[in-house]
């Protein structure tokens, strides 16, 4: 669970044991997304026994921010409970990984701006997706895989909203290293917004 002053001008950045990041320099506002809004991830992520997770925030604007997170875990006995479910329906347990745009500025005026998700040496099942943004309003949102296109222009506030409390139907699935890409329109001609994506995926090996 997240809460900040103003989690759009908070750069959040994962990392496991000092060494593994999980993503990089996302709005604070895509890690309320994810976690914050009652529906959580699919599987849990567990941090191993003498394993650390560190989350750097970076305050973008002149003001101070106030931000709280808090991280909700699962005791050993629910756990086991939802592995003795999964193997009663001949499912396995996997592990959380993400799909992430770091922040980046999308031009005054832009048409269709391209960004290209950070892709994975493993094919993926992509669950849940988030856009963040300074200014989302002003901005419109395709998403496209390696050959089509799964999501037409559309207000990013709508696709955030549709994620917060449902996995995709039918995940979309990528193979080794393709990439995932965003196409952003900036309806403002006179001024930059910056962005960032965030994506719950799964091994589809």
């Amino acid at each position: 669970m997240v809460y900040a002053t103003d989690p759009t001008q908070v750069l959040a950045t994962a990392t496991l044991n000092n060494e593994q990041i999980l993503f990089k320099n996302v709005h604070l506002s895509l890690f309320q997304d994810m976690f914050g809004y009652g529906w959580f991830l699919k599987f849990p992520f567990i941090i191993g026994e003498n394993n650390t997770l560190d989350v750097e925030l970076t305050n973008t604007s002149a003001s101070s921010n106030e931000v709280s997170i808090k991280l909700l875990g699962w005791d050993s006995l629910t756990l086991d409970a939802f592995e003795r479910w999964l193997v009663d329906r001949g499912q396995s347990m996997f592990t959380p990984s993400f799909l992430y745009i770091s922040q980046t500025t999308i031009l005054a005026g832009a048409t269709r701006q391209q960004l290209t998700a950070e892709m994975r040496p493993y094919p993926v099942r992509i669950t849940r997706m988030f856009m963040g943004s300074d200014n989302l309003s002003m901005l419109r949102v395709g998403i496209g895989l390696i050959n089509r296109e799964v999501q037409q222009d559309t207000f990013p506030e709508l696709l955030n909203a549709e994620f917060r409390h449902r996995a995709i139907n039918i995940p979309l699935r990528l193979g080794i290293r393709d990439p995932l890409y965003l196409y952003v329109t900036n309806t403002d001609t006179l001024n930059t917004y910056n962005v960032s994506f965030l994506a719950e995926v799964y091994s589809d090996g």
